[in-house]
């Protein structure tokens, strides 16, 4: 099998843009919408389960880190705490979202049933243990990135602003991106998605004589998957224009890309290298479609995804993209899976971490079994 260097770099250029672009529009709404789905478990008890798996449902960590603060601070419910737990699954879901959409759309929604599932029937085995509410001061102490609430109506205005050095490369970094993308410069040679192709024509005289009588004609062929990430980098690049100062550094440069970028672009790189090297030693095809095969990739998916760690599980998401594992293995994954989640809760409460884990591993199981004898 040839390996060509360029195609695999610039995937994982790619896919470490995509996915820290997606972080600063995600941290954008974030800040735009804080506090609203807390607002709403604090006055309507009772649905706060669905309150919890819509948290959950938040790439990233934000969503399940409020959750595990309020269970922390027994303001919710073990069924609540269990039903963001699945329906969250970390970093990975930037990536998902980036790559394949569809599949991730349809994952959310068998999530979100689960889920609801799950912690309705926790909270009724355990419905005799009842929770002893405590002031709502601490509630947000795990995750401190979220106390932007502090600043001032005037520093949250989104307006442009004085374009610092560091702002303005990171600027034309995006911009570049955007150009590699329409020029094909950066992007992979196969793609399961259908082309458009765009033709540009010019019917200046000086430009007709050139050619011998042809119009110039510029061709631009671009998959949908192309579409989607230039879509993102558009919102993102007129993000970072019209963003205020205050927002650029505490939020896009501090939070997103000094936390993530590195961390993004090691763990692509190593986990695609890893996939490229084990392809060429091993059929690793020919294993999954075997029956002691499949199995065997189903339990690493499980285990890698006992680790409170997004990056691990970034392999199963390439082997899913490959072909080489099934769905049912990445719902499997995804449901036992909370990324950085559940660190808070080992801190906190380390035993309802465990029982929390063979729970949702126990789900896992039983998901991903009846998916490799159903077939899908």
């Amino acid at each position: 099998m040839k390996f060509n260097f360029w195609d695999f770099f610039s995937q994982v250029l790619i896919t470490t843009f995509i996915v820290i672009m997606l972080m600063m529009i995600i941290e954008f709404i974030n800040v735009k919408t804080r506090g609203k789905l807390l607002v709403l478990i604090e006055k309507y008890p009772k649905i706060q389960i669905l309150a919890a798996a819509l948290l959950g449902l938040i790439p990233g960590c934000v969503g399940i880190f409020a959750v595990v603060s309020l269970y922390t601070h027994r303001l919710v419910t073990f069924g609540a705490l269990l039903a963001a737990a699945i329906t969250s699954f970390g970093d990975e879901a930037f990536f998902m979202f980036a790559f394949i959409p569809k599949q991730t759309l349809i994952l959310v929604c068998i999530l979100f049933g689960i889920a609801i599932a799950a912690g309705y029937i926790a909270d009724w085995i355990l419905r005799h243990k009842t929770l002893q509410p405590i002031d709502n001061e601490d509630v947000f102490a795990l995750h401190q990135h979220d106390n932007c609430t502090t600043h001032t109506h005037k520093e949250h205005k989104y307006i442009f602003g004085k374009l610092s050095l560091i702002r303005v490369l990171t600027i034309v970094l995006v911009g570049m991106f955007m150009l590699g993308i329409l020029t094909g410069f950066l992007g992979h040679n196969h793609s399961i998605s259908e082309d458009f192709s765009i033709s540009i024509h010019n019917h200046s005289d000086s430009l007709t004589s050139a050619c011998d009588g042809e119009h110039a004609q510029f061709h631009i062929s671009l998959s949908m998957e192309s579409i989607v990430f230039l879509l993102i980098a558009l919102f993102a690049f007129i993000l970072l224009l019209t963003v205020n100062n205050h927002f650029f550094e505490e939020h896009i440069w501090d939070h997103v890309i000094k936390k993530h970028f590195l961390k993004i672009f090691i763990w692509v790189f190593a986990i695609m290298l890893l996939i490229e090297i084990v392809k060429f030693f091993i059929d690793i095809e020919t294993f999954s479609y075997s029956v002691w095969g499949s199995l065997i990739l189903l339990f690493f998916a499980l285990l890698i995804a006992i680790l409170p760690e997004s990056g691990p599980n970034l392999i199963i998401l390439f082997l899913f993209i490959d072909g080489i594992v099934p769905f049912s293995t990445l719902i499997a994954n995804s449901i036992v899976q909370e990324g950085h989640g559940g660190l808070p809760l080992i801190a906190e409460k380390p035993k309802d971490f465990f029982i929390l884990k063979l729970i949702k591993f126990g789900i896992a199981l039983f998901i991903g079994l009846l998916g490799l004898y159903v077939g899908f």
